[in-house]
C-alpha cells in the first residue's frame, strides 16, 4: 500500500512538470511550423517580384528600340530618300553617324537594310565593325525586313524580339520606312528598305539590369534550369529564342536558417524535459508490464515446447507433483497429488504396480526418487524408457514409448542376419560349382590342346584343327572366370587370409612382365618395368603377383596396337610403396569408372577384335590390396589414358629387427 502512494505521489509531481513542458513543446513545434511556412511565403514574394521587375527591365529595353526605329522609319524625309529616290549621301549623313547611339542609351547599333539583305548604312561600335558581312550572317533578317513592310499602315508594323548577330545575342527592332503624311500616289507597300536597331545582350548590360532588378547571376542560357529565375526570351517569331537566368533570391530561406537553430533548440529542450518527466512516471509500470509479458511468453514456449514432443514429463517437488504435460498422462496417467520423496515404493504410486523392469536398477527405481534411466514394460505390453533426474528443488522424470523403435532395432538385425546366411551360401555355392567345374574343364583345355597341336598326328581338314584352338581359347576363358569368381567368393566369404611376409617387389614385376609379355608384343605395345629402389613390402607375395598382374593385363588389352604400358614404384612420405601401372590406352569417364569397380561390371560395350573379360579384376584388387593394409585408386581420362595405383606398406628394417627379437 505504502509503495503504491509512493509511486502515485511521484507521478503527481512529473506531471506537474511534465504538463507545461508539454503545451510549450507544441508551442515551439507550431512556431517551427509558421516559421517555415513564412520562411517559404517570403521567398515566393521574391521570386514573383524578381520575376516581374526582370520581366519590367526588358520591356522598358524593347519600348526604348521600338520608339528609336519608329522614330527613324516614320518620317517623311527617310521614306523620301531611302525608298522614293534613294539618296545615298543623305543615308550616310542620317544613319551612318553616331548621333542616334549617343542620344538613347543602350541602343548599340542603328542601320538601314535594304529588303533583299543589302547594306545601307548605319553606325555601331561592334567587333568586326558594320556592314554587309554584319548583315550576312544575322540569320533570315531579309525575310524579316520583306514580313515587317508586306502591308501598306500608318504608323508602321514593328517586330521586336532576340537576335543571333555576329557580335552576340541582341534585342532587336525592326520597322519598315513609311511616310508620316499620307501616303504618295503610286508607291508600292513592299519591298522597302528597314530601320534595324539593336541593343547587344552583354555583361555591362546584364549587369546594369541585376542593379536595377536587385538580382545576382543574371546570364542567357538555352533553356531554364532547376533553382534559377527564368525568364524566356521571345525571337522575332515569338517562339523561344533564349532564357534570360538569374539567382533565385531566397529572403525566407535565410531568415529561417537564422532563426531556426535556436527555435529548434528551444523546442528540444522543452521536449526533453516533458520526456523525462513521461519516462518517470512509464518506467516502472514498463518494467513492471515487460516482466510480466517475458515471463508469460516463457511460460507458454516451454509449454509449447514440452507438448510439442512425444515424450512425457512429470516435475515433482516437496512430495507434490508440480507439472505434467499431455504425453505423460497418455504414457503413464494423471499422477496422483501427493507423493512423498521420502516414502518407500514412491514411484509405484506414479507409474503403477503392474510395471515390469526390463532393464536397469530396479531397487533403485522403486526405492526413492533418485537418477537413473530404466526401460520397463507396461500392463498394456509397451516399452517404455524412463528417466529420472534432479531439479530444481525437486525431481524431474521424463518418459518415452520405444515399443516400435525396439521393434525396428529387432527386425534390422534379423534382416541382416538373413543376409549374412544368404552371401555365405552364395559364397559356399559359388566355391563348390568351382571345384565342380575344373575337373572337366582341364580335360578339355588338355584334349583340345593336343588335337591343336596335332601330338598324335596332323588333323585333316586344317578347319578341325582351327575348332579345336577355339575350344582351347574358350576354355581358358572359362576357367580364369572361375578361378576369378572362386577368388572373389573366398574374400567375400572372409576365408582369404593375406601371408604377409618380406616380399621383393622388383622380382614379382618381373615375373608379371614375363607372363603378359607375349600378349604385349602382339599388339606392338612397348612394356617396362621401372622400379628404381630395390624395395622390400610386407605383403602376400601371391596376392601382390595377382594385383600385378590383373593391373597389366587390363593395361594390355585397353591400349590400342603402338601403345605403351609401364609399370613403377617408389616410396612415399607416409611409409607406403605406391605401385603405378600406366598405359596410352582408351581411358574411362568417371560413369565407365564407377561400372567397372563394380563385380562382372564393363567399363564400355566390347568392341571388335577385344579380348574377353570377366568384370573381376579391378574389384578383386581393391579387395587384395584392402586385405594387405593397403588400397587402390584410379585415375582415368577418355582418349588419354589410366594410371591404376597400389599403395601397400614397407617392410621396414626396424619391424624385422622387432620381428627377431620376437623370435
Amino acid at each position: 500500500m505504502d509503495s503504491r502512494a509512493s509511486i502515485s505521489r511521484q507521478d503527481g509531481g512529473a506531471w506537474l512538470v511534465m504538463a507545461p513542458a508539454f503545451l510549450l513543446s507544441l508551442l515551439g513545434v507550431a512556431g517551427l511550423v509558421v516559421l517555415f511556412l513564412s520562411g517559404a511565403e517570403l521567398d515566393r514574394n521574391a521570386r514573383e517580384s524578381a520575376v516581374a521587375k526582370v520581366a519590367g527591365s526588358l520591356e522598358g529595353a524593347r519600348n526604348t528600340l521600338t520608339t528609336v526605329a519608329r522614330d527613324n522609319a516614320w518620317w517623311d524625309e527617310a521614306f523620301e530618300h531611302l525608298y522614293l529616290h534613294f539618296d545615298q549621301e543623305w543615308a550616310d549623313a542620317n544613319f551612318g553617324v553616331d548621333s542616334i547611339t549617343d542620344i538613347h542609351s543602350g541602343i548599340d547599333v542603328v542601320m538601314v537594310a535594304a529588303p533583299d539583305g543589302r547594306w545601307i548604312a548605319g553606325y555601331g561600335d561592334v567587333p568586326g565593325g558594320l556592314g554587309q558581312r554584319f548583315l550576312d550572317e544575322i540569320p533570315g533578317l531579309a525575310g524579316w525586313i520583306e514580313k515587317a513592310g508586306a502591308e501598306r499602315v500608318q504608323p508602321p508594323v514593328v517586330l521586336t524580339g532576340m537576335l543571333t548577330t555576329p557580335a552576340g545575342p541582341a534585342l532587336a527592332a525592326i520597322v519598315p520606312v513609311t511616310p508620316n503624311a499620307d501616303w504618295p500616289s503610286g508607291a508600292a507597300p513592299a519591298a522597302r528598305p528597314a530601320v534595324v536597331v539593336l541593343n547587344l545582350l552583354e555583361a555591362p548590360d546584364l549587369r546594369l539590369i541585376e542593379a536595377q532588378t536587385g538580382t545576382t547571376g543574371l546570364h542567357l542560357a538555352a533553356g531554364p534550369e532547376d533553382g534559377l529565375g527564368a525568364i524566356m526570351m521571345p525571337g522575332l517569331d515569338g517562339r523561344p529564342a533564349g532564357w534570360l537566368l538569374w539567382t533565385l533570391p531566397q529572403p525566407g530561406s535565410d531568415l529561417v536558417r537564422t532563426l531556426i537553430a535556436p527555435a529548434i533548440l528551444a523546442t528540444l529542450l522543452l521536449l526533453g524535459l516533458s520526456i523525462a518527466a513521461a519516462r518517470r512516471i512509464l518506467l516502472g509500470r514498463r518494467t513492471l508490464q515487460s516482466t510480466a509479458q517475458r515471463l508469460q511468453a516463457t511460460s507458454a514456449m516451454l509449454e509449447a515446447a514440452v507438448d510439442a514432443g512425444d515424450q512425457g514429463l512429470c516435475v515433482v517437488s516437496d512430495g507434490t507433483v508440480r507439472y505434467w504435460n499431455k504425453d505423460f498422462a497418455r504414457l503413464i496417467g494423471e499422477p496422483p497429488a501427493a507423493m512423498p520423496q521420502d516414502q518407500p515404493n514412491a514411484m509405484r504410486l506414479l507409474i503403477g504396480e503392474s510395471t515390469v523392469v526390463l532393464d536397469g536398477d530396479a531397487a533403485a527405481l522403486w526405492d526413492g526418487l533418485g537418477g537413473g534411466e530404466w526401460l520397463l514394460i507396461d500392463r498394456e505390453g509397451r516399452i517404455l524408457w524412463l528417466r529420472r533426474a534432479p531439479f530444481v528443488g525437486g525431481t524431474l522424470i521424463l518418459v518415452r514409448d520405444v515399443t516400435a523403435e525396439r521393434e525396428r532395432q529387432q527386425e534390422l538385425i534379423e534382416a541382416r542376419r538373413a543376409a549374412e546366411v544368404a552371401n555365405a551360401d552364395k559364397s559356399k555355392f559359388l566355391a563348390q560349382m568351382s571345384h565342380e567345374l575344373r575337373t572337366p574343364l582341364n580335360a578339355i583345355l588338355g584334349f583340345s590342346e593336343v588335337i591343336a597341336v596335332g601330338l598324335f598326328g596332323k588333323v585333316q581338314p586344317d578347319t578341325y584343327r582351327d575348332y579345336a584352338e577355339n575350344i582351347r581359347q574358350a576354355g581358358k576363358h572359362l576357367l580364369s572366370l572361375i578361378n576369378d569368381v572362386l577368388d572373389l567368393s573366398k574374400i567375400e566369404a572372409k576365408r582369404m587370409e593375406p601371408r604377409l611376409e618380406s616380399t621383393n617387389l622388383a622380382a614379382l614385376a618381373e615375373d608379371a612382365r614375363i607372363l603378359l609379355s607375349d600378349k604385349a608384343q602382339a599388339k606392338d605395345i612397348e612394356m617396362t618395368i621401372a622400379g628404381g629402389l630395390e624395395l622390400a613390402v610386407k605383403a602376400d607375395q601371391r596376392m601382390l603377383k595377382q594385383i600385378m598382374i590383373n593391373l597389366l593385363s587390363n593395361a594390355v588389352k585397353f591400349t590400342p596396337r603402338g601403345g605403351k604400358v609401364s609399370m613403377t614404384w617408389r616410396r612415399d612420405l607416409a611409409g607406403m610403396v605406391e605401385l603405378a601401372v600406366k598405359d596410352t590406352g582408351i581411358g574411362m569417364s568417371p560413369e565407365d569408372l564407377q561400372q567397372a569397380m563394380r563385380p562382372f561390371g564393363q567399363a564400355r560395350k566390347k568392341r571388335e577384335g577385344d579380348e574377353p573379360g570377366t568384370g573381376l579384376g579391378l574389384p578383386i584388387v581393391a579387395h587384395l590390396a584392402t586385405l594387405q593394409g593397403g588400397s587402390f585408386t584410379i585415375d582415368s581420362k577418355p582418349g588419354v589414358g589410366t594410371v591404376a595405383m597400389v599403395r601397400v606398406p614397407v617392410d621396414a628394417p626396424e619391424e624385422k629387427a622387432a620381428q627377431r627379437r620376437m623370435g
